[in-house]
């Protein structure tokens, strides 16, 4: 059975995702934690995986949105094919190492930098 859940920031009702971010708005749907409460991991939210594919999706989605370019913009530079990209953002696939590099390049920094920021993403 599949759960349905309203996202608190944008109210669009929809299944709740793999990765618990909104088709919508790409905000976090996941609960929040009262401060006083004790810490509460991913692993710890039934349906939730933790994976590096996802802090790589929400850099990638952040950097281009930053931009300002279409995911179909973001794959001409890197000269991969709009579906790619998207699957990439989705979490639907990992980048290997040789497209983590033309991310980088498209987005002009240096692969480490897009590296940290995609761990940033996951704290």
């Amino acid at each position: 059975m599949r759960e349905v859940i309203r996202c608190r920031h944008c109210h669009l009702n929809q299944f709740m995702t793999t990765t618990g971010v909104c088709r919508k708005c790409r905000l976090t749907m996941l609960p929040e934690v009262a401060p006083d409460a004790a810490p509460v991991s991913l692993q710890d939210i039934p349906g939730q995986r933790v994976d590096e594919r996802l802090h790589m999706a929400t850099a990638v989605w952040v950097l281009r949105e930053a931009h300002g370019w279409s995911q179909r913009d973001l794959a001409r530079k890197m000269g991969l094919p709009r579906s790619y990209v998207s699957k990439i953002e989705r979490a639907k696939n990992e980048p290997a190492a040789k497209n983590v590099e033309r991310f980088a390049r498209a987005f002009q920094i240096p692969t480490a930098g897009l590296i940290q920021i995609a761990a940033a993403c996951a704290a």
